[in-house]
């Protein structure tokens, strides 16, 4: 996530404002879709470019992983 999306989405997932913050996206809970969000640039039109490019497949999966992770994690923080 780090050297992939936090440049745009913000450090540790959590948005500077600008772009959606990524723990809030009902994407990260369907995986097919975010491949489709990130791996295929279903998004290209809104500005969210494909990675396939620079991700593996394996990659894109271990993103949303992440994502559900820290959005878990910090739910349970508030």
């Amino acid at each position: 996530f780090s050297s992939t999306c936090a440049a745009c989405h913000g450090a540790g997932a959590r948005s500077i404002g600008v772009l959606p913050d990524l723990r809030r996206s009902p994407a990260i809970g369907d995986s097919a879709v975010f491949r489709q969000i990130v791996w295929d640039g279903m998004l290209e039109d809104r500005g969210m470019a494909s990675f396939k490019t620079y991700l593996r497949s394996e990659d894109v999966e271990s993103i949303r992983a992440y994502l559900n992770s820290r959005a878990t994690n910090d739910a349970r923080a508030r």
